[in-house]
């Protein structure tokens, strides 16, 4: 007896360009400058500026603008690739908090090697000023990132950068994250309706509560083009690994790039967890143009 292939994923496609998106980017490297910038000022006038230290040799200005100039960028450029302008919707504040202490912490340590490479024989710096920089750059990114999100999610709640969503799956589980999604209006999820996991012929209702049934799995693909869906969220219980798998298929054929697959336990009390309630950002979410399955 031959077991039965388990389909590939077809090409992905590229998904449109929206300008939303990179409008908040830009907003969030934006706050990320002046929090950076803030950050080393401060520490540069609490050093040569105020009482608090003695004074022991006059600053050299020009010297400490360059240094600046260099450590923003070197920043910013760090933050890029530790991901955290990626703008996940109901992200951990806890995690971005650890990432942005690792990411400051690193962009410290390269921008004094850069700032060395292009200073040469100027470059002198204050060891207080290094670490009241560091330590006031954490805390000024941390509460950018506060602020930014608040506006972000008031923004979001009215409309702006809403992500069209379609659930795969009618049970409780599926109905469950619908109204959770609705409620939570500041992640920026529109929930377009849920799909049946019936196959084709069999019965379909029309709504599960006042979340509409928008069809079967049979033309999952047609939902997602006419509906232009944005995400998937694939809410099955119990569901295989090869049923999983060939609606990856339709999903990725139909152009969808955002896929969410929430693999959870047949009884929906034990969401409960904090484990599994965070659903809220896609757990297991794959980024399909380059992530890993």
């Amino acid at each position: 007896r031959r077991r039965a292939e388990i389909p590939s994923l077809p090409p992905v496609a590229h998904a449109p360009t929206r300008i939303a998106p990179i409008m908040l980017v830009l907003f969030e490297m934006l706050a990320d400058v002046v929090a950076i910038a803030g950050a080393f000022s401060f520490a540069y006038w609490l050093r040569f500026e105020s009482d608090i230290f003695r004074r022991f040799a006059e600053p050299d200005l020009p010297t400490y603008l360059t240094m600046l100039g260099v450590t923003v960028a070197t920043m910013i450029v760090t933050f890029y690739f530790s991901k955290l302008y990626n703008l996940k919707r109901g992200a951990s504040r806890v995690d971005e908090f650890y990432k942005i202490a690792a990411a400051v912490s690193m962009g410290t340590v390269l921008s004094l090697a850069t700032n060395s490479l292009i200073l040469g024989d100027n470059f002198v710096y204050s060891r207080q000023i290094l670490l009241m920089g560091w330590l006031f750059a954490i805390i000024f990114v941390t509460l950018g990132r506060v602020v930014y999100g608040i506006v972000v999610g008031e923004l979001r709640r009215r409309g702006v950068d809403r992500a069209r969503v379609l659930v795969v799956g009618t049970g409780p589980t599926a109905y469950l994250v619908c109204m959770r999604l609705d409620r939570q209006r500041t992640l920026g999820y529109k929930v377009l309706g849920m799909v049946d996991n019936a196959l084709d012929g069999e019965g379909t209702a029309s709504s599960i509560g006042h979340v509409p049934v928008l069809g079967n799995l049979s033309n999952l693909a047609d939902i997602v083009r006419r509906e232009k869906v944005d995400e998937v969220i694939i809410a099955l219980q119990g569901a295989s690994d090869a049923d999983m798998r060939d609606i990856l298929v339709q999903i990725v054929a139909a152009g969808v790039v955002a896929v969410g697959v929430l693999r959870l336990p047949p009884l929906v009390g034990q969401m409960e967890d904090r484990a599994a309630d965070t659903w809220e950002s896609l757990v297991a979410v794959a980024d399909l143009a380059g992530g890993d399955w």
